[in-house]
């Protein structure tokens, strides 16, 4: 009895660990912010603050930022990263800008029981479910336009896999993914193969540790409901649905610079073969320098920091695409939305139109 009663200890204390580490957001203090103050230095836009319930109880804070003027164009959900909420006004004032930029209504939302002060979520199945609740109730409201799914490092991570679930269900949604990586098991392999070093550091004796330890890291995390493996995933997402990019300085630079510190190079979508010979093969076959191809995206997946420290925490204007000094990871990704996202709606809505020019047609109907 006494080894049943220390089994269930272990694993809920395999449970508790494992779920702090991963999502540490829900034993933060709930932030403050002055949203009418935020909304004097943007009088063009309207910003709602909300909260959605899911079919699991848990209630989501939502804020809604639009344009007043003009016709709103698409939407932007946005995923958090592992500590952040939305709740901040340096970030409130992002989404503001990027509503500017784009043209697009923004939505950021907080996973249920992010700042309560407590562990409320305790496996990765909760915080896809909110994701996917979110986004395919977006979806339905906006027939007409489209919905682009924007996450960073977990964010990133949580924002594939419900786009993954999205176009199981038939919902075509985008997918901009920052920083992203493989798995969760990637990430802690990595620490141990560059030692937190920087996000390329490595020797032989760092490799054979992070090869000999993967085993039981996916062990663990598969046991306490956090094993987030985004890489079948995102296989299955449509070729012109999805793009991401990471951080990666050219090879001169790497002495001088530690690139992402904490999702190591190793641990990012390009260490996949399938993913990066996918990849290779859009950029050799599209044109890079159309920006209404997504092969334009990929060509410039690879960013470089402005600064010699971790860039992970830094935002995306201070990345630059190494291909193109002058280009913003942010910038490329208000092109995405702007050119490419909204392009490939205009065909689909010219591919929607001819379908019913041929269905009246057969039916007798010219």
């Amino acid at each position: 009895m006494i080894y049943i009663i220390m089994l269930v200890f272990l694993y809920g204390l395999l449970k508790v660990i494992a779920s702090v580490a991963v999502f540490p957001a829900q034993l933060l203090r709930k932030p403050s912010y002055d949203l009418n103050a935020i909304q004097k230095e943007f009088p063009d836009l309207e910003l709602i603050v909300s909260q959605e319930k899911t079919p699991q109880n848990r209630i989501l804070e939502t804020l809604t930022i639009k344009p007043l003027t003009g016709k709103v164009k698409d939407t932007v959900l946005i995923f958090n990263g592992q500590n952040a909420t939305f709740r901040n006004e340096k970030k409130i004032r992002t989404y503001c800008q990027t509503v500017r930029d784009t043209g697009d209504t923004v939505v950021g939302f907080d996973y249920g029981g992010t700042a309560l002060r407590r562990i409320t979520t305790w496996s990765k199945e909760s915080l896809l479910n909110d994701g996917v609740f979110l986004a395919t109730k977006l979806a339905k409201a906006l027939p007409q336009s489209s919905l682009i799914l924007k996450g960073n490092s977990l964010g990133s991570a949580i924002a594939t896999l419900t786009a993954g679930k999205c176009h199981e269900k038939g919902v075509l949604v985008y997918l901009w993914g920052g920083r992203p990586f493989l798995s969760v098991t990637d990430v802690a392999a990595g620490q141990i193969r560059t030692l937190h070093q920087s996000g390329h550091y490595e020797n032989q004796a760092t490799i054979f540790l992070s090869k000999i330890s993967r085993p039981f890291i996916s062990a663990l995390f598969s046991l306490s409901d956090w094993n987030i493996d985004i890489e079948h995933a995102y296989k299955n997402i449509p070729e012109p649905y999805k793009n991401y990019y990471l951080v990666r300085s050219d090879k001169h630079e790497r002495k001088s610079k530690k690139d992402d510190v904490v999702i190591p190079y190793c641990a990012s979508p390009d260490a996949s073969n399938d993913i990066k010979l996918s990849v290779k093969k859009q950029i050799r076959e599209g044109d890079i320098h159309n920006s209404e191809d997504i092969s334009f995206y990929r060509a410039r997946r690879k960013c470089s920091a402005d600064s010699t420290g971790d860039a992970h925490p830094l935002p995306e204007i201070n990345l630059f695409s190494r291909i193109e000094p002058k280009l913003s990871a942010y910038q490329l990704f208000c092109l995405f939305a702007t050119s490419y996202v909204r392009k490939q709606g205009e065909n689909n809505m010219l591919n929607d139109e001819r379908k019913g020019f041929d269905a009246v047609r057969v039916y007798g109907g010219i």
